[in-house]
């Protein structure tokens, strides 16, 4: 709710979760709660920085992850180009999601064999592993 909270989040997932591992994805920043829809654009943006920034900062690929007419309406078209972005845009059959992305989460209720509860599904635009090692 605030970019000291942020900032303090942001050091709390590195020391308690991500710290010292490597991955092949970004580490996602989800921006989407309720309580933070009643901040202000301005806030909201130097929350995600802020956040994202401190994961930067250790070394690691960072993103922003919400859907798509909150990332439209909240982030500045620099912001958006900054961070990878995974963009949540269900119940159509193609996003029309104006920025670079490089994971579309077309569904929230899909199914899969063998998991007995809905599933986030997901296409990926980029090889994150090949194009991580390289950076």
């Amino acid at each position: 709710m605030s970019v000291d909270e942020a900032k303090k989040e942001a050091v709390a997932c590195l020391k308690k979760s991500i710290e010292g591992k490597v991955f092949e994805y970004p580490i996602y920043f989800d921006i989407e709660n309720k309580t933070q829809l009643a901040l202000s654009e301005d806030l909201l943006q130097k929350i995600t920085i802020a956040f994202c920034n401190e994961i930067e900062a250790a070394g690691y690929w960072v993103g922003i992850y919400s859907y798509k007419s909150f990332l439209e309406a909240t982030f500045t078209p620099e912001i958006l180009k900054r961070y990878a972005v995974w963009v949540a845009h269900t119940g159509v059959t193609q996003t029309n999601f104006q920025y670079p992305h490089g994971i579309w989460q077309h569904s929230h209720t899909g199914k899969i064999n063998g998991i007995n509860t809905n599933v986030d599904l997901n296409y990926g635009y980029i090889d994150y592993p090949k194009s991580m090692k390289a950076a």
